[in-house]
């Protein structure tokens, strides 16, 4: 049962809700299903079916978001993905090297999240 958008294991976000969406099967069938986001507290469910998705609130920082389905017996599959939301996602700084060093030779980069 792969949460199949945004990509697994942690999705970077400057927006909010985002779309979560994933596929779930099984040989008795998809019955139900339930979402839940510890960060926020929200939660939702979902009719069973191959194919689902539904819109997630953010908190900012770290959304520890859980999926969860079952078939008509009671069988449970779980998914999860971390969602990380913020306002600068992958800022970009690059830096002049100092005297005595060139491009070609020195070059730094760093990714600030907020």
């Amino acid at each position: 049962m792969p949460i199949t958008s945004p990509a697994p294991p942690l999705a970077l976000t400057a927006s909010s809700p985002v779309t979560v969406s994933g596929t779930a099967s099984d040989n008795l069938g998809v019955t139900s299903m339930y979402w839940f986001n510890m960060q926020t507290n929200d939660s939702g469910s979902l009719p069973g079916a191959a194919t689902w998705n539904f819109s997630l609130p953010l908190a900012a920082g770290d959304n520890q978001v859980y999926v969860w389905a079952w078939d008509a017996s009671g069988n449970q599959g779980t998914a999860s993905i971390t969602i990380r939301y913020g306002t600068t996602v992958g800022t970009q700084m690059d830096v002049t090297p100092a005297s005595g060093f060139t491009a070609s030779t020195w070059k730094a980069r760093w990714v600030f999240l907020e």
